[in-house]
């Protein structure tokens, strides 16, 4: 072949339509690299005593990848251990327990497998033991509510960042794995790259959220707990602030929020039917439009943070003792009684088509208050309830007490009230997947949320208005039972489901939601882990810097908690409502846009930030809040016995962590033959080139 055809060989292979494919840089990096960027990681947190999670190196960690088939292989070369998901939470394990067991291991990268039998990652008693009111019972301590957890969560693995692998890349990475081993890890092979550095310290002595914080590298963890009352509170017109009622309270709560290993990918579905089971009561009694005849005052509570040793209720418990504006018009005089729904996903039987609860107590005694009433009275609303087959049943008297619960920090804060806990489990977790990825919406029936929330309403209904002075009993609650399967599903839809999330119906109709992109895909899905706490506006009520749920439950329980008409549009910082009144639906427009205004309702919602009591803060409205450290909850703390605060944080990290990519990787001695005849060609092309041109003037000088 001549010089002249090769070069028109080359030309015609360079402008082929299958060259046309890598036309850029980046699309040949494409065909070559397989990655995942900022998502996926398991991130350091930190407390007093020290760090969890992990974290690596300030570089890039790379090392071929090793399929685990057996947790108790040791490795004898650097490796990216590839972990399928039925062994994670074991393997986990066995490297934050042993040493011998890290040797080599650069990486951990853990893959969607067979659903595993169970999983999570919490302690088998969560949140930690010392905060129940079980006494000195022997044994109670240890009294396995989750059986299967592990405590991963809590364990730590410095300089072995670790990630979770969504999408395309966790579809490709097995059989990139098996081919190394297949080949004995000789000639090509297939590599991870993987950065996961965290900026907060690791030295002994300084891996702490107290150093972290003074020097800058975390910001503590927290968000916002919802509260509205039912009937509205009467309003200080001077203050514009919600004042006592006057009545006695019962307090309602549940818990929005969830904690796991990979936050990015917490599911929390079976802690959110109790708030979907809550919310469904309070649009119940909306609807029964007889709030005005309560002697008795409703406030239901949607408490954010209490994964992380009851942080959301402790300080909801301190800001009513010391009388903040985020909870003004509570007081610890007034509430006598607090009945939290637990999770209800799993209490529904199809067989019989009836749902079966369990009704938990504290024991009663001279410290702690008589809850015998408080469960009767949940107890014959279930009996009374013909419409459905669902069963309220006391929990066990082999129970030491209340399973790890909100009702910790409010019978701690006043050890008098009674207090109620409605759950789909006896004497353990049901759940089998707590705390972890697998605990989502396909585990979950919406009838046991549906019966749950009438018999909840009902009860309330009754014990609000309390009796009429004739020793007639009121009449029970008349429930739209269409409705309130409608609200359950919507309700479902929106904080359980990835799609539609948040950009169902229901919270379009009342706010912009904020969305996440990744890889190219939009997700409105609830994001479950409670974040950090960085920005809090001076006025409570305003939306700015809260996330898109906290957001989602303040307009809804607003909404559900109204009395009367609704008023005037409104904004905030424009066209604000009057006092005693919220601006309710309110997408972003100072009436600019008709459409995005809200619209004043009678109704008190708050907004109530959860963080450690161990810090305060000082408002912005233009920026960062200012925390700064604080004991001025520390007399409080000691008189009821608070273990102490563990103020938990979270470690900042560089921009492009979390990061990680595979690649086929030559062995040396492949590359140097590749760069050999790379050379060579280039040097051919060269000459080539060098003739044909030189061939090209002589013909011309010719002519």
């Amino acid at each position: 072949m001549g010089p002249t055809v090769l070069l028109l060989c080359l030309a015609s292979v360079l402008t082929s339509s299958s060259a046309e494919v890598f036309n850029t840089v980046r699309k040949v990096k494409a065909a070559i690299y397989e990655e995942q960027k900022y998502q996926g990681g398991l991130y350091k947190l930190l407390n007093r005593t020290g760090p969890i999670g992990s974290s690596g190196p300030e570089h890039r960690v790379k090392a071929p990848l090793y399929l685990l088939q057996d947790i108790n292989t040791r490795l004898t070369a650097d490796r990216t251990v590839l972990v399928p998901s039925q062994l994670a939470q074991p393997y986990l394990a066995l490297l934050q327990a042993d040493a011998s067991a890290r040797a080599h291991v650069r990486m951990v990268l853990v893959y969607p497998d067979a659903l595993p039998a169970q999983e999570s990652g919490e302690s088998t008693f969560p949140m930690g033991a010392e905060y129940a009111p079980y006494g000195d019972q022997p044994g109670a301590g240890a009294w396995p509510w989750n059986p299967a957890g592990s405590g991963t969560v809590h364990g730590y693995l410095g300089g072995i960042p670790v990630f979770k692998l969504s999408g395309t890349l966790a579809a490709d990475v097995e059989w990139r794995a098996r081919y190394n081993m297949q080949n004995d890890f000789k000639q090509g092979l297939h590599w991870a790259e993987g950065w996961l550095y965290m900026n907060a310290e690791d030295e002994p002595g300084s891996a702490n959220s107290t150093a972290c914080l003074t020097s800058g590298t975390c910001s503590a963890i927290g968000g916002f707990s919802v509260w509205a009352a039912v009937p509205p509170l009467p309003y200080n017109e001077t203050t514009k602030e919600p004042m006592r009622s006057g009545k006695p309270v019962t307090l309602v709560v549940s818990n929005v929020d969830a904690n796991g290993l990979f936050h990015d990918d917490i599911q929390a579905a079976s802690t959110l039917t109790g708030v979907v089971a809550m919310l469904t009561a309070l649009d119940i009694l909306r609807s029964a439009n007889a709030s005005a005849n309560y002697t008795r005052q409703l406030v239901f509570a949607a408490i954010t943070g209490d994964p992380w040793n009851y942080m959301g209720s402790r300080r909801l418990s301190w800001d009513i003792e010391r009388g903040t504006t985020y909870t003004a018009g509570l007081n610890w005089t007034d509430i006598d009684q607090v009945v939290e729904i637990g999770p209800l996903g799993r209490a529904y039987s199809e067989a019989t088509n009836s749902t079966s609860l369990f009704l938990h107590t504290q024991p009663s005694g001279e410290k702690w208050g008589d809850a015998t009433q408080l469960r009767q009275a949940f107890m014959d609303a279930a009996n009374s309830t013909t419409e459905v087959k669902i069963s309220a049943d006391p929990a066990s008297r082999s129970n030491p007490g209340l399973p790890p619960s909100s009702l910790y920090s409010f019978l701690r804060a006043k050890p008098s009230l009674s207090g109620l806990y409605i759950s789909e489990f006896d004497s353990q977790y049901i759940n089998p997947y707590y705390a972890s990825s697998y605990d989502n919406a396909s585990y979950v029936a919406v009838q046991p949320i549906t019966h749950t929330a009438i018999v909840l309403a009902r009860m309330l209904h009754k014990a609000a208005l309390g009796p009429d002075g004739s020793g007639i009993a009121p009449p029970d609650l008349q429930v739209d039972m269409a409705r309130a399967a409608q609200v359950v599903v919507s309700l479902v839809q929106c904080m359980m489901l990835p799609d539609p999330g948040m950009s169902c119906a229901t919270a379009r109709d009342l706010l912009n939601p904020d969305y996440q992109v990744t890889d190219s895909v939009v997700s409105y899905a609830v994001k479950n882990y409670v974040g950090v706490l960085q920005l809090i506006h001076p006025d409570p009520q305003e939306p700015f810097y809260k996330k898109t749920v906290s957001r989602f439950l303040w307009n809804l329980m607003g909404r559900f908690a109204a009395v009367g008409e609704q008023g005037d549009a409104c904004a905030f910082q424009a066209n604000q409502c009057p006092a005693g009144w919220e601006c309710i639906g309110w997408k972003g427009s100072n009436k600019k846009n008709a459409a995005l205004m809200g619209r004043c309702w009678r109704t008190t919602v708050r907004y109530a930030p959860s963080l450690t009591t161990a810090l305060d803060f000082i408002p912005n409205a233009n920026g960062a809040a200012r925390f700064y450290f604080s004991n001025a909850s520390a007399d409080w703390d000691k008189a009821l016995g608070w273990p102490q605060d563990p103020m938990w944080t979270e470690s900042y990290w560089p921009v492009g962590v979390p990061f990680i990519q595979v690649m086929l990787q030559e062995d040396p001695r492949t590359e140097k033959i590749v760069l050999a005849v790379g050379l060579s060609i280039t040097a051919v092309t060269a000459a080539v080139a060098w003739w044909a041109r030189t061939s090209f003037e002589k013909h011309l000088k010719r002519l």
